[in-house]
């Protein structure tokens, strides 16, 4: 049986995914910052750049999910003074061009806007939402972003940054991460806020999918106002695609029945079998290819002669 056991030990190298993903769709700023004393700033501050936000979609058994992966400088938290700046809430527009003066659509709660009034992390139709002027007006000595100026627009509109109240979309949720990328941009640390609302059920899919803006003011000041519009074009909602084994490994499942219902070689023509490279011996209860053994480590498929 060592012929089974060196095949065995292989096996799961034969076992191929199927296709990948498709690639994001990565948006850019398509609005300039006005700033509460009326200048116009593309950003206002190195801490609240955001570079772009890559777009992706998955679906399964008629059940999808959004992703946004938003590319900034901003961590989430910063504090001057007595006032704290806090990652706000997005605001999607359907169909795109909608959030040129409209109302926001749906707003993704991102449940860091509690000190705020902000909601909870969800999926909502919004009902009341506060702008980055009704947050930072009131504090004296600061110059924040008011109002955003969509490209191709004259019209300049307050920002929307949190969610005060509204409805949650029944059997939606949102979660959200943010991770270091060890890149640096206008001499920043570069950090990813990754979005993803789950739950969408077909109506909301095709909704979506047709087209929608996506306002997001990086912090609750809006200085670094962010505008991406995905118009619609291509399928957003990508099926997920399911693996399927290919036909290696269900010739090697052959071979190792074939293998099995032979007789044993005497030990005369059995010969040695070392673990391949990037396996380790089920002994050490290192995962595979977590780390590889060492040249003189070889793993021997039997230690004892036959009977």
């Amino acid at each position: 049986m060592r012929h089974l056991s060196c095949l065995l030990m292989v096996l799961p190298l034969l076992c191929v995914s199927g296709p990948a993903m498709p690639a994001p769709i990565t948006l850019v700023n398509t609005t300039a910052v006005i700033g509460s004393n009326g200048a116009d700033y593309s950003q206002i501050g190195a801490d609240f750049d955001t570079v772009s936000v890559a777009v992706s979609g998955s679906e399964q058994d008629g059940i999808a999910t959004l992703n946004l992966a938003y590319s900034t400088t901003f961590p989430g938290v910063e504090s001057s003074g007595d006032v704290t700046t806090y990652f706000p809430d997005v605001f999607l527009c359907v169909p795109d061009g909608g959030c040129a003066g409209g109302s926001a659509t749906y707003a993704i709660a991102l449940g860091d806007e509690g000190a705020n009034g902000g909601q909870p992390a969800g999926f909502y139709v919004p009902g009341i939402v506060a702008t980055s002027a009704s947050i930072w007006g009131s504090r004296t000595g600061y110059i924040y972003g008011a109002k955003y100026s969509p490209s191709g627009s004259a019209g300049q509109y307050t920002a929307p940054v949190v969610m005060m109240s509204g409805s949650v979309i029944a059997g939606t949720s949102v979660s959200s991460q943010v991770s270091h990328t060890g890149t640096l941009y206008n001499g920043q640390e570069l950090y990813t806020l990754s979005i993803a609302v789950s739950g969408l059920g077909p109506a909301l899919t095709a909704t979506i999918g047709g087209g929608f803006d996506a306002f997001w003011g990086t912090g609750d000041c809006a200085n670094g106002a962010f505008l991406a519009s995905w118009p619609g074009s291509g399928t957003l909602f990508e099926p997920v695609p399911v693996g399927e084994p290919s036909s290696l490994w269900l010739a090697a499942l052959g071979f190792v029945i074939v293998l099995a219902a032979s007789p044993t070689l005497p030990a005369s023509r059995r010969s040695g079998c070392a673990w391949p490279a990037g396996l380790t011996h089920p002994g050490t209860q290192t995962p595979i290819w977590a780390r590889a053994p060492s040249p003189s480590a070889a793993f021997p498929c039997a230690a004892s002669a036959p009977p």
